[in-house]
């Protein structure tokens, strides 16, 4: 699998980190949006990356940082030159998203596509098979409806946390995970109902055997804080993976 992330940011503007968004391509060559931040068309057309290509948009939950740039996505592939879409998009979800796509279609005459939208309503818990994947669905604990999602293609996995608390149905998802995608929200001293903080988030990668930890969804605590002050946060819980914060646009072959 190679992941790409366009959006190592959160609600809180940056000049450099755009929220949420990563792209994921399977060794078929299927290729995945995990969530979709405002400026993701811009940050996939920055990798090089072509967007008429892009097959299944999951959406982990409702907050604009996670799904503030479907609209724009959905009318580039509907008006803009050479970007006009025939093939179907299949977009994962739970009902909200359901909802919220609807509503994107149906507030402007700019949304009504010429192409196929195809919305698969997932439950938490839920196993499901796209091509040669197998998917499986967990709810995290956050202010609304989220879920984390494990994707597992050709022996390798990758799990994406969304947002949300530490909670076991997570790391359970998480167990063996070749790449592991969790935010990093705060440091230690910040501890949340609702995000993770560095150290909570390498505890998970220590209690699931992830091989590699990757930590997007950084807020400005995180940001303000140097490499060393970084790592300090986990020194003392030895886990034996490798640790990435990541930048926008970096790249990971897995």
């Amino acid at each position: 699998m190679e992941l790409i992330v366009l959006g190592s940011g959160t609600c809180v503007p940056d000049p450099v980190r755009y929220p949420s968004s990563h792209l994921l391509r399977l060794d078929d060559g299927e290729l995945w949006l995990l969530d979709v931040g405002v400026g993701c068309l811009q940050q996939l057309m920055r990798a090089g990356e072509n967007p008429n290509e892009i097959d299944h948009i999951f959406i982990s939950h409702n907050h604009p940082d996670h799904v503030g740039g479907l609209a724009a996505l959905i009318q580039s592939y509907t008006h803009a030159p050479g970007f006009k879409r025939e093939s179907t998009l299949n977009i994962y979800g739970s009902n909200d998203v359901g909802n919220y796509l609807h509503y994107v279609q149906s507030f402007s005459a700019s949304f009504e596509s010429g192409f196929d939208i195809a919305f698969h309503h997932l439950v938490d818990g839920q196993e499901f098979v796209v091509g040669e994947a197998i998917l499986r669905t967990a709810a995290a604990i956050h202010p609304i409806p989220t879920q984390a999602l494990r994707v597992e293609s050709y022996g390798k996995v990758l799990l994406y946390g969304a947002d949300g608390a530490p909670c076991d149905a997570v790391t359970e998802l998480a167990i063996g995970a070749d790449l592991l995608l969790l935010e990093a929200a705060y440091p230690s001293s910040m501890k949340s109902d609702v995000h993770q903080t560095i150290v909570q988030a390498v505890e998970v990668a220590l209690n699931a055997k992830a091989r590699k930890l990757v930590l997007v969804h950084l807020y400005p605590e995180v940001l303000a804080m140097s490499h060393d002050q970084r790592c300090s946060e986990f020194k003392t819980l030895n886990y034996p993976g490798e640790v990435i914060f990541a930048d926008d646009l970096a790249r990971f072959i897995f």
